[in-house]
């Protein structure tokens, strides 16, 4: 089964991936790497897992940066959100490991990783 990704349903989303284009140009292209991954592979691309307490929904990935040159064990960390009632992908969260690599799990807040599935935009308004 393809799994479509949709990366305009966050405005947070969106707002990460500018912050990060301006100092890695390529990450638009590391992001598309990502997703053909996601769409042709999930569950099982290579190097990522479900988040625990969100029942399978939320996932973890990591991300190649070909401005990094450092592997994905360096570089990007994207949080997604799969909705299981249309089969689409909603990346939520952008990061660089660095960022959170002292924090509990390595990856934002269960605070924030709510607040971001509550704000994802969808067209039928559906919040499965």
């Amino acid at each position: 089964m393809s799994i479509n990704i949709n990366d305009s349903a966050s405005s947070a989303f969106a707002k990460q991936v500018a912050v990060l284009r301006r100092i890695y140009p390529s990450v638009d292209r590391d992001l598309a790497q990502l997703y053909e991954d996601i769409s042709n592979q999930h569950p099982g691309v290579s190097q990522s897992h479900a988040l625990p307490g969100y029942d399978g929904k939320v996932w973890k990935y990591r991300c190649d940066s070909t401005d990094m040159n450092r592997g994905k064990s360096g570089s990007f960390r994207v949080l997604v959100y799969f909705r299981p009632s249309d089969g689409v992908a909603y990346p939520i969260c952008i990061y660089q490991k660095k960022d959170y690599e002292k924090a509990k799990g390595g990856q934002p807040p269960n605070k924030e990783i709510g607040k971001w599935i509550n704000n994802l935009i969808f067209t039928d308004q559906d919040r499965n």
